[in-house]
C-alpha cells in the first residue's frame, strides 16, 4: 500500500508531475534496470538534489510512474463503461481501452519485459484496479462469474496480441461470445 502523499503547493505538484512524466519516458526508453536517478533528473530538467527532494529512490519514482499509468488505465476503462450503448459494447470498449492503452504505454516499449518483471512493486494497486473493473462489469452483466471470466480471458488475449489492432478485434469478439449479447 502506498503511503499518503503530502499535500503539495501548486508549483511543487506541477514539478512532481513533470518528474513523473519524464520518468515514464526514461523507463520506457531504458527499462527499469537502465533507468537512473541522474537520467530522470536530466529528463525532467532538474538537479539530482531536487529530484531527491521529491523521491527517495528509483523504486519510489517507479511506483509513482506506475500509479500514473494505472490512473490512465482506470480513467480510460471507466469512461468507456459509463458511455451509453449496449452492455457488451461498453464492456468491450472498457477492456480494449485498458489493454490497448497498456500496450501503448508499456508493451510497445523495447524494455517491456524488464518493466513487467518489476510489476510486483505495484501489484496491490494493479489488483485494486482489476477488482474495481470486474465489479463494475458484474454490475452491468448481473453476473460476477461471467464478468470475471470475460475480464481474465480479455487479459489473456491482450497479453498474447502482437499489436493494438489485434487487441481490439479479439476482445470485441471475445466479449460478444462470452457475454452472450451481440454487440451493435
Amino acid at each position: 500500500m502506498n503511503a499518503p502523499q503530502p499535500i503539495l503547493s501548486p508549483l511543487k505538484a506541477a514539478r512532481r508531475a513533470r518528474i513523473v512524466a519524464a520518468a515514464l519516458q526514461v523507463f520506457l526508453a531504458t527499462g527499469y534496470r537502465g533507468a537512473t536517478m541522474e537520467g530522470v533528473a536530466a529528463a525532467a530538467g532538474l538537479s539530482k538534489v531536487t529530484l531527491y527532494g521529491y523521491f527517495p529512490d528509483k523504486d519510489a519514482v517507479f511506483a509513482a510512474v506506475a500509479q500514473v499509468v494505472l490512473d490512465r488505465l482506470r480513467d480510460a476503462a471507466f469512461t468507456a463503461l459509463a458511455a451509453p450503448g449496449p452492455v457488451a459494447d461498453r464492456i468491450a470498449a472498457a477492456l480494449v481501452a485498458k489493454h490497448g492503452l497498456f500496450h501503448d504505454l508499456v508493451r510497445a516499449s523495447a524494455f517491456a519485459a524488464d518493466l513487467l518483471a518489476n510489476r510486483d512493486r505495484v501489484r496491490d494497486q494493479a489488483a485494486a484496479l482489476d477488482d474495481a473493473l470486474i465489479h463494475n462489469m458484474a454490475a452491468l452483466l448481473g453476473n460476477d462469474r461471467q464478468a470475471r471470466l470475460i475480464f481474465h480471458a480479455a487479459k489473456g488475449v491482450a497479453e498474447a496480441a502482437s499489436d493494438r489492432a489485434g487487441i481490439g478485434a479479439d476482445i470485441r469478439t471475445l466479449v460478444a461470445a462470452l457475454a452472450g449479447i451481440a454487440p451493435a
